[in-house]
């Protein structure tokens, strides 16, 4: 989990998720892969209540662009967005604690 989330001031958009995630990344110096896409997921409220991820993260390896991987992010970019407003900090978690960037997710902490 890194520390030092840099503010996300205003409305968060995909574009400022992506460039939050590609500066985390160069903080974790993984220099060689980079946040490309932010991909909304349109499950029913039935799925989301299951745990269903809200939305994608695609990363590509800068070397071999064809070389493609995702994370899950369970959070709406409004969820994020009022989150925030209310004194929480985003961090970007690794669920399997050994650095694969599909077990990575953005997550909140008081």
């Amino acid at each position: 989990m890194t520390e030092d989330t840099p503010r996300i001031i205003g409305r968060i958009t995909s574009a400022k998720l992506l460039k939050w995630i590609n500066d985390k990344f160069l903080q974790l110096e993984l220099h060689e892969y980079k946040a490309v896409k932010i991909e909304r997921t349109h499950f029913n409220s039935n799925d989301y209540e299951c745990g269903a991820c809200r939305l994608y993260v695609r990363v590509v390896y800068k070397n071999n662009p064809n070389e493609i991987t995702t994370f899950m992010c369970f959070y709406r970019l409004s969820d994020y967005e009022e989150s925030l407003k209310l004194g929480y900090k985003m961090v970007l978690k690794d669920n399997g604690r050994n650095g694969i960037i599909s077990q990575f997710e953005i997550d909140l902490i008081k």
